[in-house]
């Protein structure tokens, strides 16, 4: 039985960190209505207007009372840029051998807005929990950057109709990324290696040029960026791009990602401490796995922690109940629960142990449920976790 649980546990593993970790549906009848992807690279891709989907229950965006202009009120949808987002995502990983973080709603801008504020982004009150899921792991990703590399890069990717050959820099004339210009001088944002320079150094047409002049109105960076970017204390530097039509079109679309991808690499060999060729280190991050330790494990959990114990990139702690139910993860990435009795895991965490290990696999954890453990996950029991 050992033998056969290592040899599983070394291949699941291994695949499951090699695609980070998926998200974890909550209904087996509507496809989720935020994508996110848990990255290990300082590198945060954000895309809030690319959504195609029906908000189910939430009635459409009215506008009353609201501007109606670039910036402001927009029900149009940023064609394409969900599926740049993913391109992005894939050439990022070709370059740097890693994974970006990735956030993206996937509701229609109709029904929601999640770069506007609270108050600004929905009529219907329905569409609350689908807002705060994407803010919540958006500052948690950036938690997550700050912690592991102390800073990092978000990129808010947009799409507009101006200037179909022409990306637009939104950074609030300089402001959300206050920290990359306190740590390299102004340049950092202005100069030719800048992120606007090392694009226009591969043929793009970015404005404003020259890169120190003022940022098309409408165009400056918008909530999202001005949220999390700059000295907002979580050590993320924010950049609103505005692609035009010919950056975005599914002829386009693979050529700008690899294009932008390749400049991100220069960007992060100068500004976020990756070197160019090998920007991230060949040797994978220790990676901290959590194992459950309380009421409804059986024999086979020994079992489980000498398997861990053989792969020295996992970092193997006991997570028990009290510690589950207070959120106090101590860093883990991934949540083990072992055999035994499901529904005795399952009473034991209680209500708020049950939320607290949802509220972990929604934000991007990983779960691993090992026979009772996997019952657990299940949505068929009062005791049951309800993420699978």
């Amino acid at each position: 039985m050992y033998g056969m649980l290592k040899r599983t546990l070394t291949f699941f593993f291994s695949a499951f960190i090699s695609v980070a970790f998926p998200q974890v549906g909550f209904s087996n009848d509507e496809p989720p209505l935020i994508y996110r992807q848990l990255g290990n690279l300082p590198i945060i891709l954000s895309a809030p207007h690319g959504g195609q989907l029906d908000a189910p229950g939430v009635a459409a965006r009215t506008g009353k009372d609201q501007v109606k202009a670039p910036g402001k009120f927009v029900t149009a949808r940023d064609s394409g840029t969900e599926e740049l987002a993913h391109s992005l995502s894939e050439a990022i990983e070709r370059r740097f051998g890693k994974k970006p973080y990735v956030v993206l709603s996937r509701v229609h801008r109709k029904f929601l807005d999640p770069n506007r504020p609270i108050e600004l982004a929905f009529d219907d009150p329905a569409a609350e929990p689908i807002y705060s899921d994407y803010h919540k792991t958006l500052i948690g990703y950036c938690r997550d950057v700050q912690k592991q590399f102390r800073h990092g890069l978000m990129l808010d990717l947009h799409g507009q109709g101006t200037s179909a050959n022409t990306v637009f820099r939104g950074t609030q004339n300089g402001k959300t990324v206050a920290l990359l210009r306190e740590r390299h001088g102004d340049g950092a944002l202005t100069g030719n290696d800048s992120l606007c320079g090392l694009l226009k150094k591969r043929g793009w047409t970015v404005f404003p040029d020259p890169f120190d002049g003022r940022e098309q109105a409408g165009f400056t960076g918008g909530y999202i960026v001005r949220t999390y970017g700059g000295n907002q204390g979580l050590g993320i530097d924010a950049i609103q791009l505005e692609f035009g039509r010919d950056y975005r079109s599914s002829k386009s679309r693979m050529e700008t990602a690899t294009t932008l991808a390749d400049a991100l690499a220069d960007y992060a060999a100068r500004y976020l401490d990756l070197p160019t060729d090998n920007p991230i280190d060949a040797k994978d991050p220790e990676i901290t796995v959590g194992v459950y330790r309380g009421a409804g494990t059986g024999s086979s959990r020994e079992a489980l922690l000498k398997a861990l114990a053989t792969q020295p990139q996992f970092k193997v702690v006991d997570l028990t109940v009290e510690e589950i139910r207070r959120g106090a993860w101590s860093g883990c990435r991934v949540l083990i629960h072992p055999g035994g009795s499901g529904g005795g895991q399952g009473k034991a965490l209680g209500d708020e142990g049950r939320r607290q290990v949802r509220e972990f696999v929604k934000t991007g954890g990983g779960y691993v449920g090992i026979c009772a453990g996997a019952y657990l996950a299940t949505c068929d029991y009062d005791w049951s976790l309800n993420i699978l």
